[in-house]
């Protein structure tokens, strides 16, 4: 090899040598059991929440919530031992946080207005299992933003039951 060759090739790789290219952290490994089995924990206790009746304890509505809790504490562990976070930059750290925040904001607001649909669940399940809509509970009226209320105007209100039907209006006559 020339000389001069030879110092291009050690003045391009002047500085790099320096640097370790190993794994980045080397995690021991009863830390990564130990992460193991308290995801395994979260799992069971997903589960065990999920399988209790609610003659014991009635948590359906808060069933999504403590889900979402634990799964968010799981992805937490992974992505702080499995993906090194934890031994990472702050400024990732930060970035990986908002992120969660956000994720929490967006399904918590979505979730917000679950509870308007619930009548139409209600419907279609007494539908799936051949019950007419009429043998079902009466549903309650609709309420809430955006719900139109019906107007007042000129229509006439309902009468009483067992009232004789009111006589209809006589329209305007034209004028010639």
């Amino acid at each position: 090899m020339s000389d001069q060759a030879a110092a291009t090739d050690s003045h391009a790789h002047a500085g790099h040598d320096s640097h370790d290219h190993g794994l980045a952290h080397v995690m021991p490994v009863p830390i990564l059991l130990a992460v193991f089995v308290a995801l395994c924990f979260l799992t069971f206790v997903t589960v065990a929440i999920a399988a209790i009746p609610p003659s014991v304890i009635d948590l359906s509505a808060y069933n999504i919530w403590i889900a979402m809790g634990i799964a968010t504490i799981k992805a937490l562990l992974v992505c702080a031992f499995f993906m090194h976070l934890r031994y990472d930059k702050l400024l990732n750290i930060i970035v990986f946080g908002a992120s969660f925040l956000f994720v929490f904001l967006f399904l918590g607001i979505a979730m917000m207005d679950t509870h308007q649909y619930k009548y139409d669940v209600e419907a279609w399940q007494r539908m799936q299992q051949g019950i007419k809509p009429e043998a079902g509970p009466s549903l309650p009226p609709p309420q809430g933003p955006g719900v139109v209320a019906p107007t007042t105007g000129d229509a006439a209100a309902p009468a009483p039951a067992g009232a004789a039907p009111a006589a209809p209006k006589e329209a305007p006559k034209a004028a010639h």
